[in-house]
């Protein structure tokens, strides 16, 4: 089987009366090397910007997303409408969220990184990074009032526990840092290193060196295949010296989970297969929650104390963060394969 990845954004419009809610896209990766050697071939048809097609042999069954990426879409379509929306919405305050999620091998961190490639094929994380503090030195030179400051940190989860990516300690057997909740200041991760950057090179380099620490192995499925989740959060703070009204204080956080996957299917054993148990699990909370927001978002009442914190969180200025959710589906999405052999 094959997948490719889901991309999500939030649609509210402030100020517009528009309804808050978590948009989601999907983008259709093509075959890879393997999967033409064995002959696979493609069961998903991409039937427009907004709709698929599962193909099965008794019934086709269709699904309408935000956005569908068909295979030749390029990483600056994917950027123009899942990543800069959310850049958009952060320059007006609000907390904002993209991730990416699919199984393994689908694209994800592809998508959502590939930072050490330059030009066409860099993913939406150093896009932002450039876009952001390109359009903070056009806000500069637009006034000398204006006054911006970003910080930066990089965390992973690695079977279930936490570490600073911007601190290289892992050994086996860590404790990893602590969640924390306080009063004023909401969730947070204790002792969590915070770093100050003016520039997409600077941020580039430090995306780099998390990347160095970051857990990752050879699978069947995957020759390097994410073993944790981590997650980028950049802190944006703007100041206007003479209309305070204007200050205000955004949250971005952009995700690369690890891959959803099957021991039969990827040969995990030893601590691989307890790692993808991990992954698996963390994901299925994740569905849990997000399926307790969709009902909320009809009306239905879902009492899940697992509701995401980061959904809860206001900024400085009190705006409700928005969440952007970028899943990979390859040539198959979620739990639907997308090629068959």
């Amino acid at each position: 089987s094959s997948h490719g990845p889901l991309l999500g954004c939030s649609a509210m419009e402030r100020g517009k009366g528009v309804q808050d809610k978590v948009c989601v896209a999907v983008r259709v990766r093509p075959l890879n090397q393997k999967e033409e050697r064995e002959g696979a071939t493609s069961v998903v048809q991409t039937d427009g910007p907004q709709q698929l097609t599962l193909l099965r042999e008794k019934e086709s069954i269709k699904y309408v997303f935000d956005h569908v990426f068909p295979p030749d879409t390029s990483q600056a379509q994917v950027f123009q409408d899942v990543g800069r929306p959310l850049l958009d919405q952060a320059f007006e305050g609000y907390n904002c969220t993209v991730f990416a999620y699919g199984q393994t091998g689908s694209g994800k961190t592809h998508t959502m990184m590939n930072h050490s490639t330059a030009g066409d094929q860099q993913g939406i994380v150093p896009r932002f990074s450039a876009e952001l503090f390109s359009r903070i030195a056009q806000a500069q030179a637009g006034s000398q009032h204006r006054k911006f400051l970003v910080c930066c940190s990089f965390l992973e989860i690695y079977n279930e526990i936490l570490f600073d990516l911007l601190i290289p300690s892992r050994t086996k057997g860590s404790v990893g840092l602590e969640i924390r909740e306080q009063k004023g200041l909401g969730i947070y991760v204790k002792d969590l290193t915070e770093i100050v950057v003016d520039s997409p090179e600077k941020l580039l380099g430090l995306i780099h060196q998390g990347f160095e620490s970051r857990a990752t192995a050879a699978t069947k499925m995957n020759q390097a295949s994410s073993r944790s989740h981590c997650l980028l959060i950049l802190k944006m703070f703007q100041k206007d010296e003479t209309d305070a009204s204007k200050n205000t204080h955004s949250t971005i956080n952009l995700v690369d989970l690890a891959g959803s996957e099957r021991a039969k299917d990827t040969g995990a054993a030893g601590d691989l297969l307890k790692e993808g148990a991990n992954i698996n699990k963390s994901l299925a909370a994740l569905g849990n929650v997000i399926n307790a927001l969709s009902s909320q978002a009809i009306g239905q009442k879902k009492n899940l104390c697992a509701l995401p914190q980061l959904q809860a969180d206001k900024g400085a200025t009190g705006v409700v963060g928005r969440e952007q959710f970028l899943h990979n589906a390859v040539e198959c999405f979620t739990c639907f394969s997308q090629c068959g052999g």
